[in-house]
């Protein structure tokens, strides 16, 4: 599962265990929205600020720069 905590991190963690699987860097504002690709290969978070970022969610590693989406 994914995962938000109170600061704008984004956590990938087991569904059996609660274990932390990954981290991903922090965002630059709060993460309103988590999508994963039907294959599981790419995350993409969302922030309140209007910005989109994705990363393989296998090894963790940026597919892009940080997005702005206007509103």
């Amino acid at each position: 599962g994914v995962q938000t905590c109170a600061l704008p991190i984004l956590r990938v963690v087991n569904a059996s265990n609660g274990g932390t699987v990954r981290t991903f860097p922090e965002m630059p504002a709060w993460i309103h929205s988590v999508d994963v690709t039907p294959g599981g290969e790419v995350l993409v978070a969302g922030a309140a600020d209007g910005t989109v970022r994705t990363w393989n969610a296998v090894t963790g590693q940026p597919l892009a720069d940080p997005e702005p989406v206007a509103r």
